[in-house]
């Protein structure tokens, strides 16, 4: 395809990317990272040379599930936020998430996370009402997560494996994107590693990861502006 014609379809998207329709915006956002990967460029590519080539959001993660542990939250974040070439970085103290990237990708970010997030929850609570009642719901939960999103982020490695193996433009861009976050990141915030993961029970464990092996990661970006349950609410910085 001609290079004015890929930057005059990648403008409409964002065009379209930016919409007060939920559902079309996020579409619109999954099909311009598409277009991107496919032929190597950036957002800024497609924007004024003024534009701000990387931002930031911060998610604020304390609602939504059974009890105080946030600890899944956070690695489901990360998790996602790396397969759409961004990076997280926790807020020590809080129950804050902020989250480096272009623009686009933060908002794809946005949406598989609250998409994720909510389904997640919702299978939690299915799994534990029809097996196991007779185990703390908190030990169920917190074993449950865990598993899930242990899954997730071996799902979302192999997509990322996939598109960097499928397109040699992908694979420049990938890897760029990430190295230039991390130096985004030094200049702005220090990190700390974060604490080792506890034991959990391993039926809950079990039962997360199957559950999560079912969750339709295509659909993600359709049912992210209707999902049900809240995972957290988001402030755009």
């Amino acid at each position: 395809m001609d290079a004015n014609k890929i930057i005059a379809k990648a403008e409409k998207l964002q065009a379209l990317a930016a919409s007060s329709n939920v559902h079309e915006a996020a579409l619109a956002a999954a099909k311009l990272q598409d277009l991107l990967f496919k032929y190597g460029l950036s957002e800024f590519d497609v924007t004024s040379k003024t534009a701000r080539k990387y931002g930031l959001q911060q998610f604020d993660i304390s609602a939504g599930g059974v009890g105080s542990n946030i600890t899944w939250k956070r690695h489901l974040l990360s998790t996602i936020s790396i397969a759409k070439l961004c990076k997280s970085v926790a807020i020590t103290g809080t129950k804050t998430v902020t989250v480096f990237g272009e623009r686009l990708n933060i908002q794809i970010t946005r949406h598989m996370y609250k998409y994720l997030a909510s389904e997640i929850l919702r299978l939690e609570e299915l799994g534990w009402n029809e097996k196991y009642q007779h185990m703390s719901r908190s030990t169920y939960a917190t074993g449950f997560y865990v598993g899930a999103v242990d899954v997730i982020y071996k799902r979302l490695k192999a997509q990322t494996a996939t598109n960097k193996a499928e397109n040699a433009s992908a694979l420049v861009y990938i890897d760029q994107t990430m190295q230039e976050l991390d130096d985004v990141i030094a200049g702005q915030m220090k990190t700390k590693k974060g604490r080792k993961t506890s034991k959990v029970n391993i039926k809950a464990y079990k039962d997360g990861k199957t559950a999560a092996e079912g969750i339709n990661l295509d659909k993600q970006i359709a049912n992210a502006g209707s999902a049900a349950v809240s995972a957290g609410n988001l402030a755009l910085n």
